[in-house]
């Protein structure tokens, strides 16, 4: 967060929900510029995701119970069980 702050950087969420399908501002336009700019960035660790708790599948609930107290601060990650 500092080196983002020291830049004079942001963060931008958004959902897709409410857009389009199709066209320059649609679903698939967004996914396709998250493909090409975002996962590289992901997958070489320039962007690194908060990762808040790791749960096991079976404490979904928690999970959710979680989120809608708040105070989560990142992601809550459901893990499945290795067979």
């Amino acid at each position: 967060i500092g080196a983002l702050l020291r830049k004079r950087g942001s963060v931008t969420a958004m959902g897709l929900r409410g857009r389009p399908v199709d066209g320059p501002h649609g679903k698939g336009a967004v996914v396709a510029e998250v493909t090409a700019n975002v996962w590289p960035m992901i997958a070489d660790g320039r962007v690194r995701p908060i990762v808040h708790a790791r749960l096991p599948m079976q404490q979904a609930a928690d999970a959710h119970t979680r989120l809608e107290a708040g105070g989560v601060i990142g992601k809550l990650l459901l893990t499945a069980p290795t067979t």
